[in-house]
């Protein structure tokens, strides 16, 4: 094995392109939803990856400081979870669980817009708080 092939003449590990182009476009993928999701209060986590096993603080793509949800991990797949698309329009279904038999809580899989009307639920209340009034 050419040791040159997998670290630079100075014995550090290189980047590679491959990681460093699924970075940057997880980093895009962060930054879009941050902007639409501003109004509702997200913002973007920078070094969420990295920090966020370390610090609880730091963990979350996007967060905010109150409301149900409060953080969220954001994935870019383009063609993945046809499965679970696939389940939600068989059932002409709002919202997928996904039971795991036990072994962890169950996972609530929605459509994006039907995640937006949820958070719109919540929107007076926040714009309340920010403003000084009652939650």
């Amino acid at each position: 094995m050419d040791r040159e092939a997998d670290f630079g003449g100075d014995g550090m590990a290189k980047l590679s392109n491959r990681g460093k182009a699924q970075r940057d476009r997880g980093i895009r993928c962060e930054r879009k939803y941050a902007k639409e999701l501003a109004i509702y209060g997200f913002k973007r986590v920078p070094l969420s990856g990295a920090a966020g096993r370390f610090s609880p603080g730091w963990s979350g793509d996007l967060a905010r400081g109150s409301g149900i949800i409060q953080r969220i991990e954001v994935k870019h797949r383009k063609s993945a979870f046809k499965s679970l698309r696939n389940w939600l329009a068989e059932g002409d279904a709002d919202a997928l669980l996904i039971d795991t038999g036990g072994q962890d809580p169950a996972l609530i899989v929605m459509d994006e817009d039907v995640f937006r009307r949820y958070l719109d639920l919540e929107l007076p209340d926040l714009v309340g708080q920010e403003a000084g009034g009652q939650p």
